[in-house]
């Protein structure tokens, strides 16, 4: 099998690798922590070379060749590849709230009183 990247053309033969899923739905011991890591690195692999909706696609044209049970189990792996194709969830990005810096220091009340005087009050 032969998937070609529409935006760059280059082609990615995962012919072997295709061979080996199917091999691994047959032996129906799929759930190991090698054949997890594979077939993971298979869907990233794809996800990354030619985009996150291809691996659903790769995989609806295996379903007739493996065991509903092991194609589920391939779908979930391969969703969470595209979705995290560098294997982690992007870290959270902190937004910088200077009330919250000034309240953590202790410092807010101060700067409060320094207002409240200015204001009169």
């Amino acid at each position: 099998m032969i998937l070609v990247n529409e935006d760059t053309g280059d082609e990615l033969d995962i012919s072997d690798q295709v061979d080996k899923l199917l091999r691994i739905g047959r032996s129906g011991d799929f759930d190991t922590d090698g054949n997890h890591d594979f077939i993971m690195g298979l869907g990233r692999r794809i996800t990354l070379a030619t985009g996150p909706n291809v691996p659903a696609t790769v995989l609806s044209s295996l379903i007739g060749r493996m065991p509903l049970d092991y194609a589920a189990y391939v779908g979930d792996l391969w969703a969470e590849a595209a979705e995290f194709p560098n294997g982690h969830p992007p870290e959270p990005q902190t937004r910088l709230d200077i009330g919250g810096i000034l309240e953590s220091l202790g410092m807010a009340r101060l700067f409060r009183r320094g207002a409240q005087k200015g204001a009169g009050l």
